[in-house]
C-alpha cells in the first residue's frame, strides 16, 4: 500500500483501518457493510473525521480492503473446505469478490487468487470516470490562459453535475524531467472558468480535475521557456511516457508471441520472432515520433558471439540491435517515425533474433529454449510532442 496504485488512494476496511490509512497515506474507516452490501451502500458508523457528514466524499472510497486475521477456526478451514459449519470465512466467501453485488469491481492485488485473508478490490468501476484531462493554452491580455476541458467516459446512472481544477505549478523548473508531487497548487476553480499564469512565468504547470465523485486525473505537463525572439517565452507540451517498466515477474503483461515465461530478472525470447502485445497509441501523440527504450540481455553461448535482432515497427523495419558478449547488459533504442501509425492508434513491436539457441545444444543446461534477446525493462515515449503558442 505504500507503492502505486494502492498509494494515496482511500479505503472502506473490513478491519481495524489504522494500518490501511497509515500505509496508504489518506483516509479510510472500518466499514462492516460493504462487502456483501446489496446495492450502493457502506456503512457511516465508524467513519473517522469529524465532517464526515458534510463530505459526501467519504461515502465513496476508493477500494475495499477485506482483512482477515487468522484464527483457529481458519487453519481448520483451509485443512478441511467442506466443514462450512465452522464460524470463519475467507475474503472470497463476501459477495463483492464474487461480482453478485453492484460495488464489484477489479481485484487489485490479494493474497491468492482465490483471496483468503486480504485483498483489495476497485469500487469506481460503477461511477463517473475522466478519460482525459485537455488542456489548451494561449497568450491573451498580458497572462498565460489556460483553458481546461474534460473528456469523460458516459455513465447515465452518473451524470456529470460538478466539476474542478486545479492548477499546479512548479515555477523556474527548467526540463519536463521533474515529479509530479514536486508541483504545488497555485490555482482553482469549480465554475469551469479559465486559469491563468502570469506573463514572467517560467517553468513547468499541468491541470488536475475531478468531476462529481470521480478520482482526480491530471492533465499533460508543460513547460515554459524564454528564446530570444519572445520574452514572454513559449509553452510546449513535454513529451508523454505511454509505457514503461519491468519486463519480469510482477512487470508488464505484454508477451503476446515468442517469449518464455516471465523470470525475476526479465523475458527471454523463444523463437526467432518475438512480438509483444499492442500498445495503444494516446490521440494526442499521433502526430509525434515515439522511442523505444530497452535494457537486455542476449544468450551468446560462444565467446565472442554476436546476436543481431531487427525491430520492426507495424511491420516497419525502425532499427538494428547488435547484441555482443563484451558486456552483461545492453542499453538500446529504436525511434519510431509517426509514418508508422498511419494504420491507426495501435503499434505492434515485433524482434527478430538471428540464430537463437538452446543452452542444452551445448551442454550448458538441460534447457531446451531457442534463447536469444532477454528483454528486462522498456519504455515507450513520444520524441517531439506538437507545439501549441
Amino acid at each position: 500500500m505504500k507503492s502505486p496504485p494502492l498509494h494515496g488512494e482511500t479505503f472502506a476496511v473490513s478491519n481495524y483501518a489504522a494500518p490501511a490509512a497509515y500505509y496508504a497515506g489518506n483516509w479510510a474507516y472500518f466499514d462492516t457493510v460493504i462487502g456483501n452490501a446489496a446495492a450502493d451502500v457502506t456503512d457511516p458508523s465508524s467513519r473517522w473525521f469529524a465532517d464526515w457528514k458534510s463530505n459526501a466524499r467519504y461515502a465513496y472510497p476508493n477500494y475495499y480492503l477485506c482483512m482477515r486475521t487468522k484464527t483457529f477456526d481458519s487453519v481448520l478451514l483451509e485443512r478441511y473446505p467442506a466443514r462450512l459449519e465452522l464460524p470463519f470465512r475467507f475474503c472470497n466467501d463476501e459477495q463483492i469478490f464474487r461480482k453478485k453485488i453492484s460495488l464489484s469491481g477489479e481485484v487489485i492485488a490479494s493474497d491468492f487468487a482465490e483471496p483468503k485473508f486480504w485483498s483489495a478490490v476497485a469500487l469506481d468501476t460503477a461511477r463517473l470516470k475522466i478519460d482525459a484531462v485537455l488542456t489548451s493554452v494561449s497568450f491573451l491580455d498580458d497572462h498565460w490562459t489556460i483553458t481546461p476541458a474534460l473528456k469523460i467516459e458516459p455513465n447515465l446512472a452518473h451524470p456529470t453535475t460538478s466539476s474542478e481544477f486545479r492548477l499546479l505549478a512548479l515555477p523556474e523548473a527548467a526540463s519536463c524531467d521533474i515529479k509530479e508531487s514536486d508541483l504545488k497548487a497555485i490555482q482553482a476553480n469549480s465554475d469551469n472558468s479559465n486559469l491563468e499564469l502570469p506573463r514572467g512565468f517560467k517553468g513547468v504547470f499541468l491541470v488536475r480535475a475531478r468531476a462529481g465523485l470521480s478520482k482526480w486525473k491530471s492533465g499533460d505537463l508543460w513547460i515554459v521557456k524564454a528564446t530570444p525572439a519572445d520574452s514572454a517565452g513559449i509553452p510546449s507540451r513535454c513529451p508523454i511516457t505511454i509505457a514503461g517498466g519491468s519486463f519480469g515477474v510482477g512487470g508488464l503483461p505484454m508477451r503476446q508471441r515468442g517469449w518464455g515465461d516471465a523470470e525475476p530478472w526479465g523475458t527471454w525470447t523463444i523463437a526467432p520472432e518475438a512480438t509483444l502485445r499492442p500498445f495503444l497509441i494516446p490521440d494526442i501523440a499521433a502526430n509525434s515520433d515515439l522511442l523505444f527504450e530497452a535494457t537486455v540481455r542476449a544468450f551468446i553461448p560462444k565467446p565472442g558471439g554476436v546476436r543481431h535482432v531487427t525491430v520492426r515497427a507495424n511491420g516497419i523495419v525502425v532499427a538494428t540491435w547488435i547484441l555482443t558478449d563484451t558486456k552483461p547488459l545492453h542499453e538500446v533504442s529504436a525511434r519510431i517515425p509517426k509514418t508508422a501509425l498511419a494504420a491507426g492508434a495501435r503499434l505492434v513491436l515485433s524482434f527478430d533474433i538471428s540464430n537463437p539457441a538452446s543452452p542444452a545444444s551445448f551442454g550448458l543446461s538441460s534447457d531446451t529454449r531457442e534463447l536469444g534477446m532477454g528483454l528486462i525493462a522498456l519504455k515507450l515515449k513520444e520524441l517531439e510532442p506538437w507545439r501549441t503558442q
